[in-house]
């Protein structure tokens, strides 16, 4: 045969995570689970020596998960071996080229030649990736790279041993003013931070507040504010204003409350700032759940603020219309959004126009319009990118939720969800996990539901989040558990609502979940009188999704037929224009039997019978976002929904006694429940049950 050369690049030297796995627990004999594993590979960049090193430091460690989490290129066995095999073997400028450069996270010839004093850096660099050193082409052109993650940590260690604190930090001032100068606005602010000019840092992170909160990436301002002395705020107003906002979009708002109250001493009551001051006491209000003083604080702000800032004003109007949305005043609340929305298309700040469209489109479905509530919300998705747009993927998916448009919906809350985590905002990401739950449900997926609500009620354990919400929670609780007929549990929930609230979030400050219990709990004539009140509420408050669900509430409270075929008659012929599906299909099979009869008696016969063939399909496609049957379906007796949660509480390790205090109920109701709980799973303990609840995919 012929000879051949083949050339071994630093990429074909790479373990995947399953060679990974391989190496570490067969050849090197270790036990490592898959999460390790997956830290580790992604550690290492799946470099074998660094593998290596990590496996025999495994050996003689005992808690391999904190190794794991602590590994760096520090690490000894790493460091030997990388200093006597690579470092010391290169030129002494190469070295100190490579010490130099491993404060950046990501390298270009220019910045090199700039903190390094050189002139010859792309010869460097090229030189550096032929000769297979730990560094990463970032684009084809070569013009951006890094070292791998290891590599960067050893040389990181070893310049700080060899060279002067003031050496390092003038190698960061140098590469900010570089990132400066080249529109690299975070790179420069982080840099600033780590080369410890504080005044520079903050007159950077000033001149970026602005794009960053237009697009909801506040969470980043917040962690760069934070990194500076606590001083530097008094020297620099224009950024404690910065940092207030931050801290209050952010749900930080016990913090904010404790910097206004200091500068409420300071600011005189007729200047512009305390206009700025009572505009962001007005924000905190509405979170705090008190609608009446996010009002009249919110109204103070907007007589005190220039008309010629329509940035802050804008906010102002946005927090107004949220208030007045709240407590239902939905055409206050629409006049606030437009004037929101203007101010914000005139200041270019697209998170607060965003948000005002959001509630433009929400108006529209409340009002029943759910066809031009679409477009609108549809639109400002297309035009929102980023943070900013999460209020309008969440409530587009909560209407494509109603038209049953299941799996689109479940994507746009997820974006939803995602983006707002992304910008810190939990009262986005409360709101997306309800929605989230009521899908997984529809699904039969009962453990994805009581995932996402015991998520959402996680996020609204803190004082930011109101009252308000966590009624909402709470109301979803009810929902779920009547979907999957537990009426106890719903009954048990319903007792602890505390605010007048429902789950929906197109109407607001109805409490419709004590009249679906009790219709579960067959106490009609009950149900009945509570809602003929709502729906007078309703009708006069204009809002008719909360009207249509009303009535289909009353349907199937009337203590008749006759009666009932009358109201369902009514509400159809509302319905039918607009689309209205998930509205009857989440009534299960009373409304099905009702529309059954409807078709009988030839009511609304198209849209009847489409309603009925979305019966059908429900009934065949159940388990759809999970793309499979739920996992209750393997057990003979499905567990109850109290039994998943108090199951997720086992799998923390929660003993009997703090599973009681987590729930609020007595320690012989909570081993009641392990005790059913072990009996379902066909187990003979709780170690079992949680390890069988695992394969099932409960925890």
């Amino acid at each position: 045969g012929r000879a051949s050369m083949i050339e071994v690049r630093a990429e074909d030297l790479r373990f995947t995570t399953d060679e990974a796995a391989v190496f570490l627990n067969e050849v090197m004999g270790l036990n490592v689970g898959s999460s390790d594993i997956e830290a580790l590979e992604s550690r290492t960049e799946g470099w074998i020596t660094g593998l290596q090193m990590a496996a025999l430091s495994l050996q003689k460690e005992g808690n391999t998960s904190n190794f794991i989490s602590a590994f760096t290129g520090s690490h000894r066995y790493i460091l030997d071996y990388l200093m006597d095999e690579v470092l010391q073997r290169q030129p002494d400028d190469i070295q100190r080229f490579l010490l130099q450069t491993s404060i950046l996270d990501r390298l270009s010839p220019s910045l090199c030649d700039a903190i390094t004093e050189r002139t010859d850096s792309q010869r460097v660099l090229l030189s550096l990736e032929r000769d297979n050193l730990f560094l990463v082409p970032l684009d084809q052109s070569r013009q951006w790279y890094r070292y791998e993650h290891l590599f960067r940590d050893l040389l990181r260690h070893q310049l700080a041993s060899v060279s002067s604190p003031t050496e390092i930090l003038l190698l960061h001032a140098r590469a900010s003013a570089w990132s400066e100068a080249n529109g690299f606005t975070a790179d420069a602010i982080q840099h600033a931070i780590e080369a410890q000019d504080w005044d520079r840092s903050a007159v950077l992170i000033h001149a970026a507040n602005d794009t960053l909160t237009k697009r909801g990436e506040v969470t980043t301002l917040v962690d760069w504010i934070k990194a500076l002395p606590a001083d530097i705020l008094h020297s620099h107003p224009e950024l404690f204003s910065d940092y207030v906002w931050a801290l209050i979009l952010t749900g930080q708002i016990d913090l904010a409350e404790s910097y206004l109250r200091q500068a409420e001493k300071e600011i005189a009551h007729e200047s512009p700032d305390y206009g700025m001051i009572v505009a962001m006491q007005a924000y905190i209000a509405r979170l705090r759940g008190d609608g009446q003083g996010t009002i009249r604080l919110s109204k103070l702000a907007l007589s005190l603020l220039p008309k010629g800032d329509p940035g802050v004003r804008g906010i102002v109007a946005l927090n107004l219309g949220m208030a007045s949305w709240q407590r239902g005043n939905l055409s206050e609340a629409g006049d606030a959004f437009a004037e929101a929305d203007q101010d914000a298309r005139r200041s270019n700040n697209e998170y607060a126009e965003a948000t005002a469209r959001s509630f433009l489109g929400v108006i529209e479905a409340s009002r029943g319009r759910l066809r031009r509530a679409r477009a609108i919300l549809e639109e400002a998705v297309r035009v929102s990118g980023g943070p900013a747009g999460a209020l309008s993927h969440v409530y587009l998916g909560a209407l494509l939720y109603e038209h049953d448009e299941l799996e689109q919906a479940f994507a746009r809350v997820q974006e939803g969800l995602a983006l707002s985590r992304q910008s810190g905002n939990r009262e986005i990401q409360i709101g997306s996990l309800r929605i989230l739950a009521y899908i997984y449900q529809a699904a039969n997926d009962a453990n994805g539901a009581l995932k996402a609500l015991l998520e959402a009620d996680d996020l609204a354990k803190t004082g930011s989040v109101s009252e308000l919400e966590r009624a909402r929670n709470i109301s979803s609780h009810v929902i779920v558990a009547l979907a999957q007929g537990d009426i106890a549990a719903a009954a048990d929930w319903a007792g602890r609502i505390s605010a007048d609230a429902d789950v929906s979030p197109f109407y607001p400050r109805l409490n419709l979940t004590v009249p679906r219990v009790l219709i579960a709990q067959n106490r009609k004539e009950e149900a009945s009188q509570r809602l003929v009140a709502l729906h007078e509420r309703a009708v006069d408050g204009g809002w008719r999704f909360a009207r249509i669900e009303i009535r289909s509430l009353q349907v199937l409270a009337a203590h008749d037929a006759t009666t009932a075929l009358s109201l369902l008659d009514d509400v159809l012929q509302e319905c039918e224009e607009e689309g209205y599906v998930r509205t009857f299909l989440d009534k299960g099979e009373p409304m099905a039997d009702m529309l059954r009869r409807a078709k009988a008696q030839h009511i609304a016969a198209g849209y009847v019978a489409r309603l009925l063939a979305f019966f059908q399909i429900e009934q065949k496609a159940l388990g759809r976002i999970s793309g499979e049957a739920s996992a209750p379906q393997l057990l003979a007796e499905p567990l109850s929904q109290r039994e998943l949660a108090v199951l997720r509480l086992l799998s923390e390790g929660l003993s009997n006694r703090q599973i009681a205090d987590r729930l609020v109920i007595s320690t012989g109701t909570a081993k009641t429940h392990v005790h059913n709980i072990i009996g379902k799973l066909s187990v003979t303990g709780r170690t079992q049950a949680i390890s069988r609840a695992r394969e099932l995919g409960f925890i």
